[in-house]
């Protein structure tokens, strides 16, 4: 099924929005064409749908920081390929961690850094930046609730609430 048949489908059954996931593109890892872009948006706007979220594959508790540092890289061009859809959110994944040696609160730390340039790319690119959670990494709610408020909190300056959270 491509993303257009996907809309199709979507708008058939009465829904509002669809959700462009970022490694379901031909080109991905590669951002695809403006082109192409631009006929999907024109796509959803004519069957009357929003294209509400993206999303891509990443791993924040990978213990290698030049991939971490990679995965941020990719994460800032999908970040403008979020902003030409119209998409309001990219889910962006803690990861799982796979490796010991590490305390939790050592890979905590490695989540707080990542989100927080996350978080300030997807504000330059008017992108809410969601802390996809699939219970990998961060168990409980109050795991959650700590790296959300470290983001914003640790920031020098403050950065503004642009991380949610979605969880499964």
């Amino acid at each position: 099924m491509t993303f257009y048949d996907m809309m199709e489908f979507a708008a058939d059954i009465g829904l509002d929005a669809v959700n462009l996931t970022g490694y379901y593109f031909a080109s991905y890892p590669e951002v695809p064409e403006n082109s192409e872009l631009f006929r999907l948006k024109r796509k959803a706007l004519g069957l009357g749908l929003n294209i509400s979220w993206t999303g891509i594959r990443n791993n924040f508790v990978n213990p290698d920081a030049d991939t971490r540092r990679i995965d941020i890289a990719l994460i800032q061009k999908w970040l403008s390929v979020s902003s030409k859809l119209g998409a309001s959110i990219m889910r962006v994944f803690t990861g799982r961690l796979t490796e010991d040696g590490f305390t939790r609160n050592e890979v905590k730390d490695w989540l707080v850094k990542e989100y927080k340039i996350c978080a300030s790319s997807g504000e330059e690119n008017g992108v809410i930046v969601g802390l996809q959670n699939y219970n990998e990494f961060l168990f409980t709610s109050d795991d959650v609730i700590e790296i959300l408020n470290r983001v914003e909190s640790d920031s020098s300056p403050p950065l503004p609430k642009c991380l949610i959270l979605i969880s499964n």
